[in-house]
């Protein structure tokens, strides 16, 4: 654990702060029209899907991608029901972590989505305009786990990314951020175990105010 004072958090959206199950997604599109919308499961591979989270192709040239590829016609309507089926629902006692986090220090969010799924998101739960700021992937034009994501966000946040806490649900997505400095950490749904980690490297600030 580092002994650096902590000035700003940044947090995953999904499966951090929000639950979001692919497989639910997938049962979604193969609803719409059953044995021809097949190996949803595998979208995250596509190179379609990345260009989409990485701002390089809109809503409309996927949605047309995907009626191309499973040969099906989706209509914008049907995409985005199918699309944002992938939201379960908050992580169970999210909000009070949040709220502790943004009492705190300043807090954000970093997440690899689409245009389409923040505009859910932030419509279904209130609760997001709680961050400072969601820095997105489209936004930035690039995905974690590459470093130049951690970069961009290190710098439009404007600390040292030794001062800053990272916490993500995927050890790739860690792994790079403590590589470009961040104190970063792993978490999977479960809120009680954010808070225990956020509670214990804020402390870290209590003790650093005592020394000065």
């Amino acid at each position: 654990m580092s002994t650096k004072p902590v000035r700003a958090i940044i947090l995953d959206l999904g499966n951090v702060v929000l639950e979001i199950s692919h497989a639910k997604m997938a049962a979604a599109f193969s609803a719409l029209e059953p044995g021809k919308i097949r190996l949803v499961d595998e979208m995250e591979k596509w190179p379609e899907f990345d260009a989409f989270e990485r701002g390089t192709m809109n809503e409309t040239e996927f949605t047309e991608f995907l009626s191309q590829h499973w040969g099906v016609p989706l209509s914008q309507e049907a995409f985005r029901r199918a699309w944002n089926a992938v939201f379960v629902g908050p992580v169970f006692g999210i909000e009070a972590v949040l709220d502790y986090a943004r009492r705190s220090l300043p807090t954000y969010a970093l997440s690899n989505t689409s245009p389409s799924h923040i505009e859910y998101a932030s419509a279904t739960y209130p609760f997001l305009a709680t961050f400072e700021k969601i820095f997105t992937s489209y936004e930035l034009g690039c995905r974690k786990p590459e470093r130049v994501i951690y970069e961009r966000t290190r710098d439009a946040i404007g600390f040292p990314a030794e001062e800053m806490i990272f916490v993500d649900d995927r050890p790739e997505n860690v792994a790079a951020a403590k590589s470009v400095g961040f104190q970063a950490f792993c978490c999977n749904n479960n809120s009680s175990e954010l808070q225990r980690l956020l509670k214990t490297v804020l402390a870290v600030n209590i003790s650093f105010d005592k020394r000065v």
